[in-house]
Formats: structure tokens, C-alpha cells, sequence
């Protein structure tokens, strides 16, 4: 049985004349006849009474017509449904992604997409495991993720969208938010909220190889996959947590963030999709994607001591595209340089004469250093103070950044500094 031999007894019952329903159907006549007669055969049971002036149904021909038109017409609306569910996914798009992406990333790229394509429709899948992300690419129940380890293969391609550091979750109670940075000996002894390994594998191997390597093993308080719920825990003294530096977007008050060391973890967002086989839509929704990233604001990092806080910004800004400042360096070079400029007009002096002292030699100082150095003040004029007195050159064991600055004058107190200097730049610890 096929669905035109349900088509041609219905024509014929609704007619009841086979000249009139072979001309609705438009087929031959004898095509017609052969067709129901077929049926009637395949079914065991005569369909219709015929003579050569009249055309009628059998009992079994009028309760046949009922199923019969019902079956068609359920194929109609099962066919229309296909069709008009393969229009729509072509103006559809499905996105599953890590909790950042989802929370930051995502808002700011559908505002961007809506004025691009305004009949699409983004659908947002809850996704928790990270390696299911690409099972869903390949088996088209996704079209775009955004994860944290990249893919490439035969069906996947991925995209770095940025990097970022990671950062210890603390309360303010907790005494070791006031800190600069901090290590894994410095949280040894901490209660921390840890995350399983399934579910943020880079983070819970950040944290575990950093204990392995001080033969330590951390003291984890429980597990959760949530951040916003870990930040709660946190909140309320219930341990300390590693986590990316977006959180602070979502960071409950009561939380403090400070760098993690070692710096060189970094934590990745990529945008992952197939190679072939996405819609129109699909392909805008990922370009949207790629031209948002460049502009998904940028990293600021603070309270890095030197000379740490050269080199994570030095790699920082060679890996990621977008930007990446050190607010202790160019924070305070930017305003004392503005504050510079401004004196030295009222005191109508050229910066170019300007004898200058710098007490303090961490990243603020060399920062501000370089800075006034970029607006003519000569190096001959700088003498720079670190906690020992002068950097000249007959120290031994100065890093690359204060070797810029090593005088060879027979000058080491801060007192010997400050005769005949113009301009003092206090930039250090306490009492000195």
C-alpha cells in the first residue's frame, strides 16, 4: 500500500464517478481503476459497488474513507512540519559553552548578532561536562561552543578568543586578602572549595599540580561545579577557591581576588564549530563571534610585585589580542606623568635639565621611570632607590629592570640622592 493508492480511493469516494476523479487526480482513467483495484486486493475487501451507471461504497469502503482521509492527512502535516522545521534551522542557531562565555561573552555578541540577523534564533544549551561539547558539534545537536580546550580534526575547527589568569577566591576576613600575590605554599594550610575534575578539569589540575610540586596535598572542603555558588561559599569563610579572572563580573560582596603564581597558568576560551555542513546563520553567528572578541573588554592585573609583573605582562600581550595592563605600572605612570608635565610648566623648567630621585624600584617605579624617560628625561638624571639605597652599577645581582637604572655616581643613601635633585618620586614601602 502507498500514499497514492489512499489518494486515488479517496478521489473515487469523494467523486463517486471514476471519469471526474481521474480528471481531479489527473490521471488516465484505467491508471485510476488499476490503482483501487490493487488496493482492494492488498486490503482483502471490496472497496466500492460498481455498474455501468453508479459508483457507491461498501460498509468496508465508507469506514475505510474515514482512516484513509485521516492518514493523509496526517502525512500532509507531518510533511509541512519537516519543511518548515528545515526552514527554521536554517535560521537557527544552538550554543553551548563554559559559564563564561555563557555569562559575559554571550550577551554582548546576540546584541551584536540581532542587528546583523534579526529572524534568527539563538537557542542556549546547558552543557556542564567539557568534553561533551564536541560530541554534541559532531552529532548536529549544537552548532557553536565555546570551550576551553581547543579542537581540531577531520570535523572540528576552534578559535582562540583570549586568555586570562588565574586568581585565589579569598573572604575579606581572611587575612591573605590583603596580599600582593599569592602561591600554593602560601595556601597550604587554607580550607579550599575545590571543583571535580570532570567538570572544571584545568582548574582542578592548577591546583593539584601546584601542590604535587611541594609534595602537599590540599585541604578540600568540598567540590562544586557552580561558580556562583562557590563564590557564596567563599563568601562565608568557608574555604578559599582558584578560579578565572572573569569571576570578579560575579563576585558576591565579602570576596577578595589576588593573582595565583605561578602566573604562566593561564585559562583559554575557545570558540569551537564544524568545518562544513553549517547554515548561513550559523556562519554569521560565528563571525559575529570572532569580531566581539577583540573587543571583550581586557585584562587588568593588579597587585603583581616586580620584576614578576614585567614578564606576566610581557607574555600576556604577545599571547592575547586584546588589552592587557598592569594597573601598579601604568595606572600610576599615567597620573604622575600628567602631574609631571603639569609642574614642570608651572616651574618653567624643561623635563630635559630635570634631576630626578625615585625612592622605590618595583613596577610602579621602573614604570613611571620609562614613562618620564619617554618624555625626555635623560637616565644620567635618574638616581633610583630600592630597600638597599642607590642602585649604582658596582651592585651586584640587579634584575634587567633595575640595570636600566644603575648610576655609576659614588652616591648610596637617599640622603646623598636628594641634594640638588628638582623632582621626588616616592614609590616605596614604609620607613625608608
Amino acid at each position: 500500500m502507498d500514499i497514492r493508492q489512499l489518494e486515488c480511493f479517496v478521489a473515487v469516494a469523494e467523486e463517486l464517478h471514476f471519469r471526474r476523479a481521474s480528471v481531479r487526480l489527473g490521471l488516465s482513467q484505467p491508471a485510476l481503476s488499476e490503482r483501487v483495484s490493487a488496493l482492494e486486493h492488498e486490503l482483502g475487501a471490496r472497496l466500492f459497488f460498481r455498474t455501468t451507471r453508479q459508483v457507491s461504497l461498501t460498509q468496508a469502503g465508507s469506514e475505510f474513507l474515514q482512516d484513509a482521509k485521516r492518514i493523509l492527512s496526517d502525512i500532509e502535516k507531518s510533511v509541512s512540519n519537516v519543511i518548515h522545521t528545515a526552514e527554521s534551522d536554517l535560521h537557527n542557531v544552538r550554543v553551548s559553552g563554559v559559564d563564561e562565555a555563557i555569562s559575559i561573552l554571550l550577551p554582548k555578541t546576540l546584541l551584536k548578532f540581532r542587528q546583523i540577523d534579526p529572524t534568527a534564533h539563538v537557542q542556549i544549551l546547558e552543557i556542564s561536562s567539557s568534553g561533551q561539547h564536541s560530541k554534541e558539534l559532531i552529532a548536529h545537536r549544537t552548532d557553536v561552543a565555546f570551550v576551553r580546550t581547543a579542537q581540531e580534526d577531520d570535523f572540528i575547527t576552534s578559535k582562540l578568543l583570549h586568555r586570562q589568569p588565574i586568581v585565589v577566591v579569598l573572604a575579606d576576613t581572611n587575612p591573605l586578602s590583603r596580599s600582593a600575590s599569592l602561591s600554593v605554599s602560601d595556601i597550604v594550610d587554607q580550607p579550599i572549595v575545590g571543583y571535580p575534575k570532570h567538570a572544571r578539569p584545568i582548574l582542578h589540575e592548577a591546583l593539584w599540580n601546584g601542590f604535587r610540586k611541594i609534595g602537599a596535598q590540599p585541604n578540600i572542603v568540598c567540590e562544586i561545579i557552580d561558580k556562583s555558588t562557590l563564590l557564596q561559599f567563599v563568601a562565608h569563610g568557608l574555604g578559599i577557591a582558584l578560579a578565572p579572572a572573569w569571576v570578579k563580573n560575579i563576585t558576591p560582596p565579602g570576596v577578595s581576588l589576588v593573582p595565583f603564581e605561578p602566573s604562566k597558568d593561564l585559562i583559554d576560551l575557545y570558540v569551537s564549530y564544524r568545518k562544513s555542513g553549517n547554515s548561513e546563520t550559523v556562519k554569521r553567528f560565528i563571525n559575529t563571534v570572532k569580531n566581539i572578541a577583540p573587543t571583550f573588554g581586557g585584562i587588568n592585573l593588579e597587585d603583581i610585585k616586580a620584576p614578576e609583573a614585567f614578564e606576566i605582562e610581557r607574555r600576556l600581550k604577545k599571547e592575547l589580542n586584546i588589552p592587557v595592563m598592569h594597573d601598579d605600572q601604568h595606572g600610576t605612570a599615567i597620573i604622575s606623568a600628567a602631574a609631571l608635565i603639569n609642574a614642570l610648566e608651572i616651574a618653567d623648567k624643561k623635563i630635559e635639565e630635570v634631576k630626578m630621585v625615585i625612592s622605590g624600584a618595583g613596577a610602579a617605579a621602573i614604570s613611571c621611570a620609562k614613562l618620564y624617560k619617554s618624555f625626555g628625561l635623560k637616565n644620567d638624571n635618574i638616581l633610583m632607590l630600592d630597600s638597599k639605597g642607590v642602585i649604582n652599577t658596582k651592585r651586584k645581582n640587579l634584575n634587567k629592570s633595575k640595570s636600566e637604572f644603575a648610576t655609576s655616581k659614588n652616591i648610596t643613601t637617599l640622603d646623598q640622592a636628594i641634594v640638588d635633585s628638582d623632582v621626588f618620586i616616592g614609590l616605596s614601602t614604609s620607613d625608608i
